[in-house]
């Protein structure tokens, strides 16, 4: 244990932690920062609106069906095993299939306009209904340039520059942040706030594909294609599809759902409370992000021990967040909410408790789901994660109409979570060839390790 504890403080995890951590921070600060300022200048029906609106760039980021995550995962371990051909191969055969699948859902979107779908879909009273399909097709394009931006993280996370990556994509967070809020204050009408996040992205993806050559040479030759190795990818490609899917299905479908039975001013409610609590989600992930390229490489290297103890460590880390979390919400959460959406929207207790129980069992399934993910052994998983969420939303949907309470409406996100806990635990072990004993001691372990460190201090 002791050994494997001394590989585990590897220079690049600090750095990624690092990374993610700063990334984190700013994600926290933005949020917190930005619902009283959209509250303020645009009103409770506008930053609805615009709530509904943005929801839709989850559905457009879905296009790329799960490639780049497949795809990373495939280039970081061939990458480690000296398969530098294939790694060629790996990475134009994930931006073609990304210009492809995003053309498919272009052609999709323009026939949507042309039966003015979304107009009708949405209805809105404050922002302009003539101008949605213009407002979409900029979110498109900028969630297109999003995506061909994260494919260059390929090449960071396999060269061990992983941090890096992460670095200058919070660099351009930021900036978007920024700018937003610049715009917003100014009171710019929307359209001019979408044009202008599309540029800041269009600079970040021109800018990351500048640096990353200088560690590794992108080789765009169309020889490099490889039909039979595209054909490997697409499984687990389609496997990760099915997580923004059912992802999109609970939490987008959620605000679209209470808005249809609600409205756009219960919407503001839910989304600033899932927001808080979520801010739970945001922390832990600091965690899962940091692990994920270097489980990648340990499996590459065939050492199961290691992975088992980056298993265990995530669990810990995510129990101690939730904890400390936890103390916060009971103390502080209330006086919290209201100062910072300024009064405008009401707190629901009941909400609150019912999002904070289902975190839990989100981020104990997300420390196992992680080492599924980060070694493409999730194909099995995913078709219980995509079933368990759609049964969710369908429970919280029937609650919502027969109830007419939107406190009661997380009850079916609570069901997927406990669902997928109880699958993905179970399946975790038997991947990693662990034993629930095992992984007990381990959790053990680490607690007395930082209870000691603790003391010490």
């Amino acid at each position: 244990m002791t050994g494997d504890c001394k590989q585990y403080k590897m220079n690049n995890y600090l750095k990624s932690l690092s990374a993610n951590a700063i990334s984190t921070i700013w994600t926290l600060i933005f949020q917190l920062i930005s619902v009283p300022i959209f509250l303020t200048f645009w009103g409770n029906e506008k930053y609805g609106e615009w709530l509904v609106l943005n929801s839709l760039v989850v559905f457009f980021s879905m296009s790329d069906i799960g490639i780049n995550t497949a795809s990373l995962n495939s280039f970081v371990i061939n990458y480690h095993n000296s398969n530098f051909l294939l790694c060629k191969k790996i990475f134009l055969n994930n931006l073609i299939l990304i210009v492809l699948t995003f053309t498919i859902v272009l052609l999709v979107l323009m026939g949507l306009f042309h039966m003015s779908f979304f107009v009708r879909l949405f209805n809105f009273k404050i922002i302009a209904n003539e101008k949605i399909d213009y407002f979409l097709l900029i979110l498109f394009f900028y969630t297109f340039i999003g995506t061909l931006s994260n494919s260059l993280n390929l090449i960071y996370s396999a060269t061990e520059k992983y941090s890096r990556g992460v670095m200058l994509d919070n660099l351009f967070k930021i900036l978007e942040g920024f700018v937003l809020v610049i715009l917003i204050i100014r009171n710019v009408n929307v359209l001019f706030v979408l044009l202008s996040y599309l540029f800041v992205k269009i600079i970040h993806l021109l800018y990351k594909f500048i640096d990353s050559k200088r560690f590794y040479n992108i080789d765009l030759a169309l020889e490099n294609f490889d039909l039979l190795e595209l054909k490997k990818i697409l499984l687990p490609s389609l496997s990760f599809f099915s997580i923004p899917i059912a992802n999109t299905f609970i939490y987008q479908g959620f605000t679209l759902g209470i808005n249809y039975f609600f409205g756009s001013s219960k919407v503001v409610t839910y989304n600033t409370t899932r927001t808080l609590v979520n801010l739970i989600k945001s922390v832990s992930d600091i965690i899962t992000r940091s692990f994920w390229p270097n489980i990648s490489i340990a499996y590459a290297k065939k050492n199961l021990k290691l992975v088992r103890l980056y298993h265990s460590r995530v669990v810990f880390y995510s129990i101690v967040i939730f904890s400390a979390a936890l103390l916060f919400f009971i103390c502080f959460s209330k006086i919290f909410y209201l100062h910072w959406t300024r009064g405008i929207t009401q707190f629901d207790t009941i909400l609150v408790y019912l999002l904070l129980l289902s975190m839990f069992f989100n981020l104990l399934q997300s420390s196992g789901n992680l080492i599924l993910q980060s070694t493409n052994q999730h194909n099995k998983f995913v078709l219980q994660y995509f079933v368990y969420n759609l049964i969710g939303l369908f429970i919280a949907m029937i609650i919502a109409k027969y109830t007419e309470r939107i406190s009661l409406v997380p009850i079916g996100l609570l069901f997927t979570e406990i669902s997928l806990f109880n699958y993905v635990y179970r399946t975790t072990l038997n991947v990693t060839d662990d034993c629930t004993k095992s992984f007990i001691k381990r959790l053990r372990f680490d607690l007395n390790y930082h209870l000691n460190y603790f003391k010490k201090i």
